[in-house]
């Protein structure tokens, strides 16, 4: 009769219940873990009265008694439930198992696999994200998977995923194929081999009582060790189209009318809104195509012809809109402001002028390509100091990780605009 302790995946073979001695038999799964050291024997005791069948007569004759557990079984989801049970394994005092259950399956890393933040996404159809979505909640139910809160700050190897139809069912079942991954960085396993009919058949004679009992979700049960999760990452776009669903429910509902025509419904990795060209794989926001042509085309009339007070403001509108979007934009921005403040005071929409050619380097900049279709990073800068600057019209101070410098101005600088004063200091703190 098999044990109620079985390993996950575990095999035992049926006793022959006509000899007068039991040999038990175990093969674990490759999933499972190799060692065996320290299993269980069954302990003969003494016999009583006789007994109608085989079976009663061999639940008197061995102990079937268990030690209390250290941990009370109580219902919980399945992944890396035995973890959470590991010290109930102690009694079969077997160190390697239970240093595994407690701290998480070890993957044996043969190398050091390349890691990213930004996964290519594979493209599915309706009807599979459909399926994949169900499949996905249920390991998410069961605490299989667990979602990856940051992964744009967090690396993590990736392997596909896919649909495959259930034996003998018509239903779909999501595969993790981790093919690539296994035969490039993963170390070779031992040796392992299944419990055969052979072996089973020659424990067997004609008349033998059998039972069996199934492990559901077995390679579930072992826990992964935490910080080789990241290497057993998958992506999918469906769990995007949940939120997004949701969110179109929720505005229709509350009465709003959905402009399908300009709306994005696909998860995608590019998007352009309000303006700016999110490009989510590169991490980079940009100026988008057409507006660019639309900056290049305002510009080089602007260098060449006078324009009205109108079509200056629509076309400094025109590139404030896109002084995000670059790195520079706000600095080559500011004289072509500055020129134009007066005008537009005087509000004289019609009055017509050229650009002085002073400042054509600073709009010359805008009719440039890769200044301003370059992009910024999406992700904010995230800074190792901070320095703190500030100045008067006498001289200067600065302060950094506890270390102070200042200084005066001289007479010439003291003739500067305040404003001026203070990017001086900046530069003399950082030289500093």
């Amino acid at each position: 009769m098999p044990r109620k302790d079985m390993y996950p995946g575990e095999s035992l073979s049926v006793p022959h219940l006509g000899g007068d001695e039991v040999v038990p038999r175990t093969q674990m799964s490759s999933a499972s873990l190799k060692n065996t050291a320290g299993m269980p024997h069954l302990h003969p005791v003494e016999v009583g009265a006789s007994v109608p069948t085989p079976a009663a007569e061999a639940m008197d004759y061995y102990d079937w008694d268990l030690p209390p557990p250290v941990v009370p079984v109580h219902p919980t989801p399945v992944g890396g439930r035995l973890g959470i049970f590991w010290a109930n394994w102690t009694f079969l005092e077997d160190p390697f198992v239970c240093k595994i259950l407690r701290a998480g399956y070890k993957l044996p890393l043969a190398g050091a696999p390349p890691l990213t933040t930004t996964p290519l996404s594979r493209v599915y159809s309706i009807d599979q994200q459909v399926l994949i979505l169900e499949n996905i909640n249920i390991l998410l139910t069961k605490r299989a998977i667990e979602i990856v809160s940051e992964p744009h700050h967090s690396p993590g190897f990736y392997s596909p995923i896919f649909l495959v139809p259930k034996k003998g069912s018509t239903k779909m079942r999501m595969i993790h194929n981790t093919a690539t991954f296994n035969s490039l960085y993963l170390a070779e396993p031992p040796h392992f081999r299944m419990t055969s009919l052979d072996q089973i058949r020659a424990k067997l004679s004609p008349g033998a009582w059998m039972a069996s009992l199934d492990l559901q979700d077995a390679y579930l049960h072992v826990p992964i060790f935490p910080r080789h999760r990241k290497f057993l990452r998958f992506i999918f776009n469906g769990l995007l189209r949940k939120q997004l669903d949701f969110s179109t429910r929720l505005l229709q509902q509350l009465g709003w009318i959905i402009n399908i025509e300009k709306s994005q419904l696909e998860p995608a990795q590019e998007l352009t809104f309000i303006g700016g060209l999110f490009l989510t794989r590169l991490n980079l926001v940009r100026v988008p195509p057409d507006r660019w042509q639309k900056i290049l085309a305002f510009t080089d009339r602007a260098l060449s012809l006078p324009l009205t007070l109108r079509e200056w403001q629509s076309l400094l509108g025109l590139l404030t809109s896109a002084q995000d979007l670059t790195l520079r934009g706000r600095l080559m921005l500011r004289p072509l402001q500055r020129f134009l403040l007066p005008f537009i005071r005087e509000n004289d929409l019609q009055s017509s002028f050229l650009l002085p050619p002073h400042l054509h380097q600073y709009l010359r900049w805008w009719t440039v390509e890769w200044n301003v279709c370059a992009g910024v990073c999406l992700t904010s800068f995230n800074h190792d100091h901070e320095l703190f600057v500030d100045a008067s019209l006498l001289g200067w101070g600065a302060h950094l990780n506890g270390q102070t410098t200042s200084g005066l101005w001289s007479d010439a600088e003291r003739e500067w605009h305040i404003n001026n004063l203070e990017m001086q200091a900046v530069i003399l703190a950082v030289r500093h």
